[in-house]
Order: C-alpha cells, then structure tokens, then sequence
C-alpha cells in the first residue's frame, strides 16, 4: 500500500505540485490575510465603539454639567439679591417660591447665616420669621394687665377683665400685643359661654394678625384656630366643627406658623385625634362622607411630612455645622459655586449652593443651598437623556454612585465588560458612567456574515476541500490501477510458467530421444503448439491491455457468427490436456444473427472468461 502511494506521488507530481501551487498555497496565504484583515476590522471596530462611547460619555458629562450649572446660577442671582443681602425675610420667601418652588429637581432649600438659626423656605415659610423686637409695656399698662389677669383667673369676673382687655388693645402696641389682648378677651368670653361672640373675636386674629406670636412664643393664630374648633363643638354645630378642623390640619401640615417638631407633631397629632373621635361619633354621621376622604389625604400628607422633619433634623444636625465651618475657613473663593457631596445614615445628600455677600460684597455672611433630589433628577433629567442614546439597543449606560449602588441603568449579561468609564469633574457629581457594548459572542456571526473578508475566505476553504478531493480521488484511482496492473502481473506470469514448464520438459524429452512413438511424439509436438499460442494469446492480452490504459486499442468490426465463434472457441479451450476433464455445457439460442464485432477481440474475451472460470 505504502509502496504504492510512493509510485503514485512520483507518477502524479505534477498534478501535485500544480495543485498545491495554483490551489493550496495561494488559498492558504488568502486566507491567512483575510484572517489577519479580519481581526484588524475588528479592532477597528472595537476602536469606533470605544471612541462613540467616549464621545457619548463626553456629550452626557456635558449636559449633566449644563444642567448643574444652570442650577447654580440660578442660586447665585437668588443670592445676589438685596433680599438677602438685607436679610428681607418676607422678599426672600417671595424670590424663592416665584424662582425654584416649580423646580422639582429641589428637595430641601436652606439659608445658612453666619449669626441665626438655618432657615428652609419650602419646609417653613419665611413670613413667619419675626424680627420685630418684643413690645414692652408702659407701666400703664403693665398695671391694667395685672388687674385683667387678677379678674380673670381670682375674682372670675370676666366681663370686668374683658373691658379691660380691649383698653389695653386701643391702648397701643405692635400686631403681637394686639393680638394676645384679643386672645385674652376671646379666652374670657368662652368661659362664660358667649361661645358665639368668641368665634367673632378669633377670627378677627386670624384676619388680621395670622402670624403674630405671643409673649411665650406661641402662634396666635394657631391657637385662635384650636379656639374656634372648640367654640362649634360646644355649639353643637358638626359641619362647621368638621370644617374648621379640616382646615386646621391642613394648614398645621402646610407650617404657616413657625414651630417645632415637638410642637408641630403636638398639635397635628391632637388635631388628627380630635378629627377621629368626631367622625366616629353618630350625630357627625351626616357630615362624614364630605370630610373623610379628605382626612385621610391629610392624614397621608401628615405622614410624609414627618419624613420631611426627619430630613430636615438631619441637615440641621449633621450637614449645617459642616457648611458653617466652610463659612468660617479664611480660604473661600466666593466666584467659585458650592458643591458638596455627604453620605449620612446611608443617606445620599447633593448639595448646590451659592455665597451671601454683605451688602459692601466684600464678607461673607451666609450661603443659599439646594438639596438635590436624587431621584427626581434620574426620572426628569437622566432617564429622557439617556433613552436618546439607548434607542439602537447596542449599547448600555449605566450611572451609579462612586461609593456604591446604581442610580439609573441595570446590568445586562448580554453586554461585556465597561468599554469606557467616565467620571464628573471634582468628582460632583459624585457618579460613575460605564459605556458597555454588545459581548462578541453575540454580534460576531452577525458581524462576519456583512464582512467581504469572511465570504471570500469560506470560497477558497470551499475550493480548497474540492481541489482536495478532486486529488484524493486522483491518486486513489491511480492506486487501484497500481493495484490491478500488480494482480495482472502476478496472474499473468503464473499463466506464462505453467506453459513454458511444460514446453520445456517436452522439448528436453525429446532431445534427449526418450521420446520413441511417433504418435507419442506427434502428442508432444502438439502440446508443444498448443501451449505455444496460449502463450501467444497470452501476450497479446498483455499488449492489448497496454493499449486500452493508453487509449491505444483499435477495433476492426465486421459482421460476426457469434454461436459460431463461441463453439470454435470451446473446441479450442476442451484441446488442452489441463481442461479435459471438465464438463461443459452450452446453450446457445436458435436464429442469433450476426452482429457486427471484432472477432479477434471478442474470442480472446471468451477465452479469457473460460480462463477465468476454471
């Protein structure tokens, strides 16, 4: 076999070596560039992903920092203003709801002065910060207000003590006095149960002094509120009593007046339970099914509220003594916005503000703030930026927190490894982008099956496996003939021994005269013959054959008798002393015409197959 191959690979080298220069090497060297093209497309590509998402990286930084910047201007112009300057309570109130109160993106937006209590505008309004100073008392008056008290709580003459409370009011003074006299006679008309004449006094406060204080720092108005609310339960009147205690929750959760936590979450919370107890009572049953959707909006609203305390404690107690020690470092540059980021209680706070100048504009004297919402800024700003870039679906951003925890985006398993991360400058905001692509995996087909390097290189893999085996083929045809030309060989030159053998023992025979008959020897010479033409037919097949491999053999045709020619053929083969002994039956079909046959040829056929048989 292995022999074989070596005579086949000789004979066909040129085949081979044609086939490996115009077929295997250039197909290999083709595809060896197309690969190394295709690799360098993809580094291009790779390359044009990366500098998309640098530039989309570049275009969201940029719009982000627009949209900070816009919001620090606008705290600027606020502060600037001579209302702050000034510290005009009631101007800066009016600027900041006209300015930001329809910004969402604000939670809470405080004022830091160097000398007074921090100040939030959208949690309490401004209006109730005070500055006048506390009336003081003529001696006058001191001594009628001891006569009023002594008449009211000693001698319980309420109608002496009231004269005297509207004397004091006609008497002089600011809003607050005026206001607390009014209280006062209100308080003495209950406890003689002209609850009517009460409501009229209560309301005037509420008209016209909603805001004042008393000397121990109460809200009148909220009290008068309270007081009105007593002067219809105890006129029986559940309409007017739901009503008014609707509206006093409301405004206690709107913070009009200026209180406490303790104090705000004492009178909302007597409010709420006043309102329960009376929608639970059967003669409010009338009036129930109008207040009660209400009072349980309002009662959500108390709750969110609280949330709203929470937060502003938080400010108040750990980020102010922070940015009060910012207004005392001799190191400010006040051109320069304030950009502060505070992780408190797992708390996020972002923080823009802008410096309050004196009015000479060269001392500091406090800073306007602005809490950032997180959560409106991803889902009003972030998210309808971001859907821009996201809408082909071949690329994924995500934006999260430098200490940790996404803010918008999520990950995807289908996209690889971040192509580009960006950072805010100064790190404000304090977040991350990551840029990500589609993984490989699952755009190469898509990828290849677009690129011309892929098709032209499956071709010549293509006729590269048919050149293949076109040769294999080839050479394997080439083995078989090898093979049959070995097995002729070796059949012929046993046909060719077996008569020589005999032609030469004869022959010896009789020159040595032991042949003594004639009839013997005419026996002898006729084996003799007869082996001669075997050898004869024999190597005529030998030379025919040649010329059928070469294509060489050339056939004379003439009408032929074939019965004829196979009993003639017969006769010759039954002759030979060898196949004597062996049976042979014919049967030929009557009426066989001639056909047109070389005879020569189609004899050593029939004797062939006659060789072969036996």
């Amino acid at each position: 076999m292995l022999e074989n191959l070596k005579i086949v690979i000789r004979k066909q080298k040129k085949l081979l070596l044609l086939f490996f220069l115009t077929i295997f090497i250039p197909s290999v060297t083709l595809s060896i560039f197309g690969l190394r093209v295709i690799r360098n497309e993809r580094f291009r590509l790779a390359e044009l992903v990366e500098n998309d998402h640098r530039r989309t990286a570049g275009l969201l930084k940029s719009q982000i920092s627009a949209r900070i910047e816009n919001i620090d201007l606008s705290l600027q112009s606020l502060a600037r203003h001579s209302s702050f300057l000034e510290k005009n309570f009631i101007g800066m109130d009016d600027l900041i709801f006209s300015r930001l109160a329809g910004e969402s993106l604000f939670g809470q937006v405080f004022i830091i002065y160097k000398s007074g209590k921090t100040l939030f505008p959208f949690f309490q309004s401004l209006k109730t910060v005070k500055d006048d100073s506390p009336f003081v008392l003529s001696p006058n008056q001191r001594n009628l207000l001891s006569v009023a008290v002594e008449n009211e709580y000693k001698l319980k003459n309420y109608s002496r003590a009231i004269a005297i409370y509207d004397r004091l009011f006609s008497s002089g003074g600011n809003g607050s006095f005026k206001a607390e006299m009014l209280t006062n006679k209100g308080r003495c008309l209950m406890r003689r149960g002209a609850y009517t004449q009460a409501l009229q006094v209560y309301t005037r406060i509420l008209e016209d002094y909603p805001l004042s204080i008393s000397s121990s720092g109460l809200p009148l108005g909220l009290t008068s509120e309270l007081q009105i609310l007593e002067c219809y339960r105890k006129l029986n009147n559940p309409k007017k009593f739901l009503e008014s205690a609707i509206k006093l929750y409301g405004d206690i959760l709107q913070k009009p007046w200026k209180l406490s936590r303790d104090q705000y979450n004492l009178y909302s919370s007597m409010t709420e339970r006043k309102l329960a107890e009376a929608l639970a009572q059967p003669q409010y049953d009338i009036e129930k099914g109008l207040y009660e959707n209400e009072f349980l909006e309002l009662k959500e609203h108390h709750r969110d509220h609280m949330v709203t305390w929470d937060k502003v404690e938080i400010i108040k107690n750990e980020i102010v003594p922070e940015l009060k020690r910012m207004l005392d470092s001799p190191r400010i540059n006040t051109d320069l916005p304030i950009h502060r980021s505070l992780l408190i209680d797992e708390g996020d706070f972002l923080l823009i503000g802008a410096w309050i100048l004196e009015k000479s504009g060269l001392n500091l004297q406090g800073m306007l703030v602005a809490e950032i919402d997180e959560e409106s800024f991803k889902t009003e700003f972030l998210s309808p930026v971001l859907s821009e870039y996201l809408k082909q679906g071949e690329m994924n951003v995500i934006i999260s927190k430098i200490q940790g925890g996404e803010l918008i985006g999520k990950t995807d398993p289908k996209f690889s490894e971040p192509t580009v991360t960006a950072f805010f400058e100064d790190n404000f905001p304090p977040w991350k982008m990551e840029f990500f692509h589609e993984k490989a995996e699952s755009s190469s087909l898509k990828s290849l099956s677009k690129n011309f390097y892929f098709w032209t290189i499956l071709t010549l893999f293509l006729i590269l496996i048919f050149g293949g085996i076109i040769l294999a083929r080839t050479l394997s045809q080439e083995m078989e003939i090898l093979k049959v030309k070995s097995d002729f060989v070796s059949s012929v030159s046993h046909e060719l021994k077996t008569p020589l053998t005999s032609i030469k023992a004869l022959i010896e025979r009789l020159k040595e005269g032991k042949v003594k008959g004639t009839d013997k020897m005419m026996e002898y010479y006729s084996i003799i013959s007869h082996d001669t033409e075997k050898l004869t037919r024999l190597v005529k097949n030998i030379l025919d054959f040649s010329k059928i491999e070469e294509g060489k053999m050339e056939y004379e045709f003439e009408e032929t008798d074939i019965p004829a020619l196979v009993r003639q053929e017969i006769e010759a083969f039954q002759q030979d002393e060898i196949y004597r002994d062996v049976s042979m039956h014919v049967h030929i079909a009557e009426n066989v015409p001639p056909v047109p046959a070389d005879s020569s040829a189609l004899a050593r056929a029939i004797c062939n197959l006659l060789n072969n048989a036996v």
